[in-house]
């Protein structure tokens, strides 16, 4: 009988390349709820590039999957206007916003908050293995950062709200900002899911209230802040309030 072992061989470059590709994924830490930092940046799945304040998705739950590497690149929604945004311009938006953020699952734009800020989208994208996601994405941010977004995966849904995005965003003028990004505004901005019971969503911290715009079943509220605002230490959570059709509260989040 020959005991001799076969002499080793190199695994293919291939095969090299799958193996460091799953550990990379096992690795990677989930985000935690909190991320502060200055400024708002772009953000490639959910990971910070710049100065950005981020909260990971609201309810608890197991690690979202990776979603799966597709043979092609995305595709959007052939969608209809959205609030005042032409339909022309909207697959612009959905592929825009969904590169700086999440760039293999396919986004629909739901709704467009204009207020002082700016534009701020929020759109929902489905990835090729079931996994949904919610971003939001701040419009026109700089001439060289035209879509500037972030997010998360979406757990279940309690009934009649959920607080499922929770960022905040200091003022271009506060302290250690970039020059580009001088008199940008501080923001606050909360998304969620409402039941379809839910007519009004609104956002209150401090001596701020705001209202939410509400589509497809989901709300986008923005608090606003002066240029030189700072994100505080110890930021008191707003409270989320969710109303029918005859004013009543049906929930309220203390976030």
């Amino acid at each position: 009988m020959n005991t001799t072992l076969p002499p080793s061989r190199d695994l293919p470059s291939a095969r090299h390349a799958e193996i460091r590709a799953a550990v990379l994924v096992a690795a990677a830490p989930r985000p935690s709820r909190r991320w502060v930092a200055p400024l708002v940046t772009a953000a490639v799945a959910l990971a910070v590039i710049s100065m950005v304040a981020w909260f990971a998705p609201w309810n608890p739950g197991t690690p979202a999957a990776q979603p799966p590497r597709p043979t092609s690149g995305p595709t959007t929604s052939a969608a209809p206007s959205v609030d005042g945004i032409a339909a022309e311009d909207v697959p612009a938006i959905e592929k825009g916003c969904g590169q700086v953020t999440f760039p293999r699952v396919t986004f629909t734009l739901l709704a467009v908050l204009t207020d002082e800020a700016g534009r701020l989208a929020l759109l929902r994208g489905e990835a090729e293995n079931g996994v949904t996601y919610l971003i939001e994405c701040i419009l026109d941010f700089t001439p060289a950062m035209p879509y500037n977004g972030s997010g998360g995966t979406l757990d279940g849904f309690v009934s009649p709200l959920s607080v499922d995005l929770d960022g905040a965003s200091a003022g271009g003028d506060a302290p250690g900002g970039k020059a580009e990004y001088a008199g940008k505004l501080g923001t606050e901005v909360l998304a969620g899911r409402v039941s379809p019971d839910v007519v009004k969503v609104t956002v209150t911290r401090d001596a701020q209230t705001r209202e939410a715009k509400l589509a497809g079943g989901l709300y986008v509220a923005r608090l606003v802040h002066p240029a030189d605002w700072v994100i505080p230490e110890q930021l008191r959570p707003p409270i989320v309030r969710a109303y029918d059709k005859n004013g009543t509260v049906l929930a309220e989040i203390g976030v």
